[in-house]
């Protein structure tokens, strides 16, 4: 199916380098790429971040957009102090509250629910 990768650099453009918190990616994307070698040279087909209230609205959003220039297909946004998220899939965003969850086509039958998250 794919393999998970946290925390570690990927180059989105030729002078842009990203380290999402975690990102997803088929294997089929990562045939013949060698994860010890950084940044990837490849972009996820998914990507995590986590976003700190330092964190300004509008360098999120440049972030976003970036990932979706660059062909990122889901992008998922964490934000831990209001204990939500947002999910971004096909041009559309969905706010995820703190009782909802993460899905997506990419990963059938998986989920990542915010209670599980912040069991609070």
């Amino acid at each position: 199916m794919g393999e998970y990768v946290t925390c570690v650099d990927f180059r989105l453009y030729p002078n842009t380098i990203r380290r999402p918190d975690l990102m997803f990616f088929l294997s089929e994307t990562l045939a013949g790429v060698d994860l010890e070698e950084l940044p990837i040279p490849v972009v996820p087909e998914l990507v995590l971040e986590v976003i700190s209230p330092s964190e300004s609205a509008s360098d999120v959003e440049h972030k976003v957009r970036q990932y979706e220039r660059a062909g990122v297909r889901a992008i998922w946004l964490i934000y831990p102090t209001l204990k939500s998220g947002v999910a971004c899939e096909n041009g559309q965003r969905r706010e995820i509250s703190s009782e909802g969850a993460f899905e997506t086509p990419l990963l059938p039958g998986f989920r990542l629910e915010m209670v599980r998250l912040f069991p609070d």
